[in-house]
C-alpha cells in the first residue's frame, strides 16, 4: 500500500473526519488489481468497489 502526500496542508488535513465534510463526503481510491493486500484492508474498514479501469496493450 502506498499513500503520497506532497504538500502541507493534505499532510496536516489527511484523515480527519471534519476535513472530508468540509470538502466532500466520500473518499476515492484507486487499487492495483494485483495488490490484493490493499484490497482486502479497505473492504475490510467499509470501501465498496463502484468502478473498474481496465486497459490493453497496443501492438
Amino acid at each position: 500500500m502506498e499513500i503520497r502526500l506532497t504538500k502541507p496542508e493534505e499532510i496536516e488535513g489527511f484523515g480527519k473526519s471534519k476535513s472530508i465534510r468540509e470538502n466532500g463526503n466520500e473518499i476515492r481510491l484507486e487499487v492495483m488489481v494485483f495488490n490484493i493486500l490493499a484490497q482486502q484492508f479497505y473492504d475490510s474498514i467499509g470501501f465498496v468497489n463502484n468502478s473498474r479501469i481496465m486497459s490493453k496493450q497496443i501492438t
